[in-house]
């Protein structure tokens, strides 16, 4: 399987991953989903040279605000 996407080679560009995890509410009520962790990962290096290969990321157990993790990035 060969997918192809255009994404400009931008240094600002981010991966953002939020983990949710989804249980079984009591008495048969349905199913619940909270935000256990998220984290963020460059794709381009200073090169605008998409990054490859295997990494560790941190994960934090926070919500995600992703206008807050953009403007953060920003002031870097």
């Amino acid at each position: 399987l060969v997918c192809s996407y255009d994404i400009a080679a931008d240094r600002n560009s981010m991966l953002v991953i939020e983990l949710v995890v989804t249980s079984r509410i009591p008495q048969g009520k349905g199913m619940r989903s909270e935000v256990f962790g998220w984290t963020m990962f460059e794709l381009f290096d200073m090169k605008h040279d998409l990054q490859r290969g295997k990494f560790k990321v941190p994960f934090y157990s926070s919500k995600t605000n992703p206008n807050m993790l953009v403007e953060g990035f920003q002031t870097l």
